[in-house]
C-alpha cells in the first residue's frame, strides 16, 4: 500500500515512486533531511547526523542504526509538536493541544500502541504478516519502513512560538468631569469620547476596552472609557526556517471588574482567540502585523460605555472590561523541506 492510497500528502517522494525501491538513496535521504530539520526546530543538536551515502558498512543506506534512531525519536518527541488534527486549541479554547504518542499515531495512520517501537511495521520473512516494533538487523528493508517514517514526520507540522508586540502603542480615553446629575454625566462622557483622539502610550495594552460608571460619597456621578492597542511582531530570530503563522491571544480582565466581550470578538474570559492567520515569516526574519483589534475588524471608534450598556441610575461603581494578555502565542507551521 503506497502513501497515495492512505491519503498522506506532502513533499516526500512516495515510496512507490522511488527508482530503486527500498535501496533508493535519494528517497531515503529525504527522510533523514526531515529528521535533521525537525530536531533543529526543537533546538536539538544534529552533530553526527549526516545524509546517507552508498557503499557498505557504517553510516550508509543499508545500515539499520539511523532508522531505529528516527523511529525512537518520533515516538519520544512527537509530544513536543502541536496536535493540528484535533486542535491546535482544546475544545474549551483555554489552552493548546500537543500530540500524545497515541494521538500522533492515530493521526499519522500508524499502529496505535504503547509499546516502544510499536508504531512501526516490520517483517523478517516476506510471507509473514506485519509485526510492530523497531526495525531489527535481520529485517527486510521494505517499503513499509519508509512509508511509516514519512507518515510520522508529515504529521509533525507545527510548534508554538512566542509573539511580541511594539514597545509603544496608542490609547484613547473618554472621561468627563463629575456631575451631580447622572444623565448629564452620561452625556458629558459621550461628548468627551466623540472628541477624543488616539495618542501614543508606551504603557498601552496590546488590546483593551474598558467602560466604567461610578458614584462617589460626594454625590457625584461619572462615566469613563478607555481603549488601547499595540501592533504585533512575529520574530523568527535565529531560526533557520520560515513559517506560516497563526497568532493567538488570550482574553482576560481585571478581577476587580466584570468581563464583557463588548466588541463582539466571540471569546469568553480565559479563552484564546486567533487574531491573525497565515502570516508568512522568512527564516531569521521579522513580520509586523497590525493590532489585534484591527486584525479582527473591531470598531475601535465605538464608545465602550455605550457598548457596555452603562447608564443611570448609579448606586455604586460598575466596570466592564476585555483585554488580551500574556501568554500570547504564534502557532508556526514550519517550512520543512519535506513533509
Amino acid at each position: 500500500m503506497g502513501l497515495g492510497e492512505v491519503g498522506i500528502m506532502g513533499d516526500f517522494t512516495p515510496v512507490e515512486s522511488w527508482s530503486k525501491g527500498g535501496q533508493d538513496l535519494s528517497g531515503a535521504n529525504e527522510i533523514v533531511t526531515s529528521y535533521i530539520e525537525h530536531r533543529k526546530i526543537l533546538g536539538q543538536s544534529t552533530t553526527g547526523i549526516n545524509l546517507l551515502t552508498g557503499g557498505v558498512g557504517g553510516d550508509n543506506a543499508q545500515d539499520r542504526t539511523i532508522w531505529i534512531e528516527m523511529q525512537d525519536w518520533l515516538e519520544t518527541y512527537c509530544v513536543f509538536f502541536l496536535d493540528t488534527e484535533n486542535g491546535p486549541l482544546k475544545g474549551d479554547k483555554t489552552d493548546f493541544i500537543y500530540f500524545s504518542k497515541a494521538s500522533w499515531q492515530a493521526a499519522a495512520g500508524l499502529n496505535v500502541s504503547t509499546k516502544s517501537g510499536g508504531s512501526f511495521r516490520r517483517k523478517s520473512i516476506m510471507s509473514n504478516p506485519f509485526d510492530y516494533d523497531y526495525i531489527l538487523p535481520a529485517d527486510i528493508r521494505g517499503y513499509w519502513c519508509f512509508e511509516d517514517l514519512q507518515k510520522g514526520f508529515s504529521m509533525l507540522k507545527a510548534t508554538r512560538w512566542n509573539t511580541v508586540w511594539e514597545p509603544d502603542g496608542e490609547k484613547r480615553s473618554g472621561d468627563a468631569a463629575h456631575s451631580t446629575d447622572c444623565n448629564q454625566a452620561r452625556l458629558d462622557q459621550s461628548t468627551a469620547w466623540s472628541g477624543a483622539t488616539w495618542k501614543s502610550d508606551s504603557g498601552a495594552s496590546v488590546y483593551r476596552a474598558y467602560g466604567r460608571k461610578g458614584f462617589n460619597d460626594y454625590g457625584h456621578y461619572a462615566f469613563s472609557a478607555v481603549r488601547e492597542h499595540k501592533k504585533i511582531w512575529i520574530r523568527m530570530g535565529a531560526s533557520e526556517f520560515g513559517a506560516m503563522c497563526d497568532v493567538y491571544y488570550r482574553a482576560n480582565y481585571n478581577l476587580a471588574h466584570t468581563f464583557l466581550d463588548m466588541d463582539g470578538v466571540g471569546v469568553n474570559d480565559g479563552e484564546y482567540v486567533k487574531v491573525a492567520s497565515g502570516a508568512s515569516v522568512v527564516a531569521g526574519g521579522d513580520t509586523l502585523l497590525d493590532s489585534p483589534a484591527t486584525l479582527l475588524g473591531l470598531n475601535e471608534d465605538a464608545n465602550p460605555v455605550a457598548l457596555s450598556g452603562l447608564g443611570c441610575p448609579i448606586t455604586g461603581e460598575q466596570v466592564y472590561e476585555i483585554y488580551f494578555t500574556s501568554p500570547s502565542f504564534t502557532v508556526a507551521y514550519w517550512d520543512f523541506t519535506y513533509n
